[in-house]
């Protein structure tokens, strides 16, 4: 009290007469640490909500719809959208029976035919910065058999190059890395063994197993590296054609089940913010009735996207 009333004097033009007391008496422990203990839960409190109001907030989408993109005769397949959302590659056989690879621009209804019809196209990824579009390339061989490239070409055409073998089907799908120094790709043993997801180093040109499917299995398939490049996505393909969607680090371990549907999985996909992930499969006991669907990544029970019946091999924009 005689501090306080000290202060308050301070603004006054008279002289002050300063009171010392003798002694100090000290707070109780018990008092002082109950006072201790308000202020950080104060504290806490205040940071709390500093975060709440501050933090930012994803905008709420609106409703989902589909709107053709394509409008050639016959069937258009495995569409990827570039980095920047502005163009889509995708496949559609020839009239040859050739699947070729076609780029499109976003909004405009021309596409360029990238391919040069003398094998097949398939399985589109871009690179990170959009340039290149690596694919999958099947090419008739003197045995009645095909010969199996990865390759990469840039995204408007022009010379392709060819980055490695393998010995599973063109279309099994590639994903590029977001740092762009590795691709994730389907390989496998021999003709006869289960395919398996790799990452292939496109620095030194090393091809690294990440998966080993069981014996018993067709194999995984359609690998996707998440935003932030610490996951692989794939789909693990079981006898009778039953299928699922696994998650397993890139630095490798054991491959985590994120759906048990045990039903038919035709693409999959991450979302923008690698939260969840969008494939499209047949649950619900609907054998042969394909839909699109989301499931968080860290687990759970998958919701309906509500659009696109009949949906296939999902690619989803980089802005969500």
């Amino acid at each position: 009290s005689d501090l306080a009333y000290n202060l308050r004097s301070i603004t006054t033009d008279h002289a002050v007469q300063v009171v010392t007391p003798t002694a100090v008496t000290p707070a109780r422990p018990r008092r002082r640490a109950i006072w201790i203990g308000a202020g950080a839960v104060i504290v806490a409190a205040a940071a709390l909500l500093a975060w709440i109001s501050l933090r930012p907030t994803q905008p709420d989408l609106p409703p989902l719809k589909t709107v053709p993109l394509t409008s050639f005769p016959g069937e258009e397949l495995q569409p990827a959208i570039s980095p920047d959302g502005s163009m889509v590659a995708y496949v559609r056989q020839n009239e040859a029976g050739v699947s070729d690879l076609y780029v499109t621009l976003v909004g405009e209804g021309e596409s360029l035919l990238v391919s040069d019809g003398s094998s097949h196209w398939l399985s589109p990824a871009w690179s990170p910065d959009g340039r290149r579009i690596a694919f999958g390339r099947a090419a008739p061989n003197e045995d009645g058999g095909y010969s199996i490239t990865i390759e990469s070409v840039a995204a408007l055409g022009g010379q392709k190059r060819q980055i490695t073998t393998t010995q599973a089907r063109a279309s099994s799908g590639l994903s590029w890395s977001p740092d762009g120094t590795a691709l994730a790709m389907v390989d496998r043993e021999s003709p006869d063994a289960p395919s398996a997801i790799y990452l292939l180093s496109l620095e030194t040109g090393e091809k690294r197993r990440l998966t080993t499917p069981p014996a018993d299995h067709e194999g995984d398939l359609q690998p996707r590296f998440s935003p932030d490049g610490q996951t692989v996505a794939f789909i693990r393909w079981g006898t009778m054609n039953l299928s699922d969607v696994y998650l397993i680090p890139t630095e490798g371990g054991e491959p985590r089940r994120l759906t048990t549907d045990n039903g038919i999985t035709q693409g999959l996909d991450w979302s923008a913010d690698g939260e969840s992930m969008v494939f499209a499969a047949s649950r619900a006991g609907r054998a042969h009735w394909i839909s699109l669907w989301r499931v968080p990544a860290a687990g759970g029970e998958p919701e309906s996207l509500g659009v696109g019946e009949q949906g296939t091999s999902p690619s989803v924009s980089r802005e969500g």
